[in-house]
């Protein structure tokens, strides 16, 4: 028995790999009117019959052809556009047939499909050495089902011209790639292709087909790559525009208005790439593992829900797409529901015909022939069949049960069916208000592989010889660690940190690794254990992205994070602040190491949690750039310090309780344009809460002022 979901893979590939898109309605109109004009004119039917192809019009490009070719007034070109229409015809309406009907597709194949054999079989008795009629007649016998005959032919055409560019469909080495991933060779997929890339290192797209060789052998990593890259010259449109139309199930309506505006291919290539990058969950892998799933669920919507024109799948596949799997489901005999437990959704599916289910109100299944009252009775058989599924089936189910309780009771046998038909159309209607605003988002969970662990995380930017610098601290309490102490050692484990910096386009500026080795502690020990670290980054003014990736020494991952980040421009001349840095502790010192401040002798310990604890001082880390100097090289500033409660109002004062505050303010002057600031500040007249620390700084020679806060959390 022939496989749909092949076939529908052959209809998909042809429909998107057509050249020559630009045959819309208009220019099909005018040779269709030239033709009419001058019927003989052989040049204006061959371009009309290739118009019809491009916008899936098989039926009417075979009838150009069909009177010609049983009268044997072809030529060679003519019949392989005739033997392309007469076999999407023939597909398409095969496709319909085992949507519609239990006609075996293997026997209507062998009714519907010798012409197209026979106008490519007459080419090759003419011109035995056309390549591609034979790749079209290996086509046939790919949808034929005789995929050995298709993979002889297809093997013969790439010997005897591997840079053939068909007409229609992908080329020789994508369709045999395409037949050997059907007949489940994945490897041999995976090796042709190869093959195919070094054949025309300028033309990208064959990367695509084998990212997905990798996927189908579950090699994420190589799969992630290969697509990606493969983004990089795509030189057709309509390659580029399917990659989209793939994607598009999980795209924002941003994106989807930008992706309208765009019309080069490169431009749709960089969408495209950012488009993945942003939704990897772990951008240190080289695992986009969001894509991956994408394209499974892709796949698997294809061939469990299809559909005959594009997307390719019904509502099903739609849903199946943004969410997955369903948790519970209901099948009926013309309706479906799906539950997500964790999203609370669930979805209502009716089969509009021929085994195509849209998501649509469950009035929608009621038979037509079912008027009235019994529409009442019928929606509550319907909802009450799903109340073990969700709370909603419940309660329509009991509310449908007392609206026929209270009907039966109330009303005379006159007013009884009017009544029930008033209450079947009320309830038809809520059903109708909740499908119009039914809304489906995107699920998607990322496994870690190992339970995660929070870390505390703080980003300051700096000025530096060259420009502007990112400062990026982290700290792990020990005690948090999944530990996996070592056979030989006792009761040592160890840490691998990955830190990747990406700038807004997803392009990587710096990759760091560090390996720690720590001693287990029992939580029940006092004191601080924790990894603390600190990354530098020289970096161009703007926003960037820290993924972070930590694994314990059994390679599991056991934190996954993403940070914003923002560089500030220095390049002003005049008075600028750094960001203020928490610190634990600052110590002057001769001998630099990994907290030691560039250009400066002071040692900054970094408190990435941002959070003190009453009786211990707070301390803070900052720099002032571009002071005034006077005649004698000297510089005169003042600095302010306010620690306030955060978003203390007057009535929570006067209610709440007053958590009180700090000022403090000071005279400083030096001899460089630069100073390398530091303060403590003694809070334990503070109670514990959120306080915000604003410094201002005023260069007392120009009169210029600046200010920077940070929050600060006591307890």
């Amino acid at each position: 028995m022939f496989n749909l979901s092949r076939l529908l893979l052959i209809l998909i590939i042809s429909a998107s790999s057509v050249s020559g898109q630009d045959s819309t309605a208009s220019s099909v109109d005018r040779l269709r009117e030239t033709l009419k004009q001058n019927p003989d004119d052989r040049r204006v039917r061959y371009d009309l019959a290739r118009s019809y192809l491009h916008r899936h019009q098989f039926a009417e490009a075979s009838e150009l052809y069909k009177g010609l070719f049983r009268e044997k007034h072809c030529t060679g070109e003519e019949l392989k556009v005739y033997a392309v229409a007469r076999m999407m015809e023939h597909t398409s309406k095969v496709i319909t047939w085992r949507l519609f009907s239990k006609v075996p597709v293997i026997d209507q194949l062998q009714k519907e499909m010798p012409e197209a054999k026979q106008a490519l079989e007459e080419v090759l008795s003419v011109t035995p050495d056309d390549a591609e009629a034979r790749f079209l007649l290996a086509i046939f016998h790919k949808i034929d089902g005789d995929k050995s005959r298709a993979e002889m032919l297809l093997k013969q055409v790439i010997e005897e011209e591997p840079g053939l560019k068909p007409l229609f469909f992908e080329d020789p080495w994508i369709e045999l790639a395409a037949l050997y991933r059907e007949k489940q060779r994945p490897e041999e997929a995976s090796a042709l292709l190869q093959k195919r890339v070094t054949l025309d290192s300028t033309d990208t797209w064959p990367m695509v087909a084998m990212a997905l060789t990798f996927l189908d052998r579950q090699q994420d990593g190589d799969a992630s790559g290969y697509f990606l890259r493969g983004l990089r010259h795509i030189r057709e449109v309509q390659n580029i525009d399917k990659l989209y139309e793939e994607a598009s199930p999980i795209a924002t309506p941003e994106e989807t208005a930008t992706w309208e505006q765009l019309v080069n291919t490169d431009d749709k290539a960089n969408f495209l790439r950012l488009f993945w990058k942003k939704r990897d969950p772990n951008p240190v892998d080289e695992i986009n593992e969001r894509w991956a799933e994408h394209y499974r669920r892709l796949k698997r919507a294809r061939d469990q829900y299809p559909k005959i024109r594009p997307p390719y799948y019904d509502d099903r596949g739609y849903v199946y797409i943004r969410y997955g799997a369903p948790d519970h489901s209901y099948p009926g005999d013309r309706d479906l529901s799906w539950v997500y437990d964790e999203e609370d959704a669930f979805f209502d599916f009716v089969d509009v015909g021929g085994g195509f289910y849209e998501l649509r109100p469950l009035t929608d299944a009621i038979p037509s022939g079912v008027m009235g009252a019994d529409r009442l009775t019928y929606l509550h058989d319907l909802v009450a069949a799903r109340r073990n599924l969700h709370p909603f089936y419940e309660q329509t189910a009991s509310k449908i049960e007392s609206q026929l309780n209270r009907t039966h009771a109330e009303a005379s046998s006159r007013q009884l069916a009017a009544n029930l038909a008033g209450a079947a159309l009320q309830f038809e209607q809520s059903y109708n208000v909740r499908a119009a605003n039914l809304r489906v988002r995107d699920r998607f969970v990322y496994d870690t592989g190992a339970p995660t662990i929070a870390i505390n995380a703080d980003v300051t930017s700096f000025k530096s010889f060259s420009g502007s610098r990112l400062d990026f601290s982290f700290m792990v309490p020990i005690e948090q660690l999944h530990d996996l102490p070592v056979a030989t050692r006792d009761r040592s484990s160890f840490l691998t940190v990955r830190m990747r910096l990406l700038d807004s386009l997803y392009q990587e500026i710096q990759y760091i690794e560090r390996t720690y080795e720590h001693t287990t502690v029992d939580s029940s020990d006092e004191g601080d254990y924790v990894i603390l670290d600190e990354f530098r980054s020289l970096a161009a003014p703007g926003q960037y992205l820290l993924a972070l990736d930590l694994r314990n020494n059994n390679d599991e991952k056991i934190g996954i994070y993403k940070i914003s980040a923002r560089v500030r421009d220095y390049s002003s001349p005049n008075l600028q602040l750094s960001d203020i840095q928490n610190a634990s502790f600052v110590s002057e010192v001769g001998a630099a190491d990994r907290f030691v401040k560039p250009e400066t002798h002071l040692r900054v310990v970094p408190n990435p949690a941002g959070y003190k604890t009453r009786g211990k001082p707070l301390t803070v880390y900052y720099e002032i750039y571009n002071l005034t100097l006077d005649n004698d090289n000297k510089s005169s500033y003042e600095i302010s310090y306010t620690i306030k409660p955060e978003g203390q109002t007057f009535f929570k004062r006067l209610f709440g309780g007053k958590k009180g505050s700090v000022s403090i303010t000071t005279r400083k002057s030096g001899a460089r344009v630069t100073e390398h600031e530091y303060s403590g500040f003694d809070l334990s007249a503070l109670l514990p809460g959120k306080y915000m620390l604003r410094i201002r700084v005023k260069d007392l020679l120009s009169s210029s002022e600046v200010q920077r806060s940070i929050p600060i959390r006591l307890q």
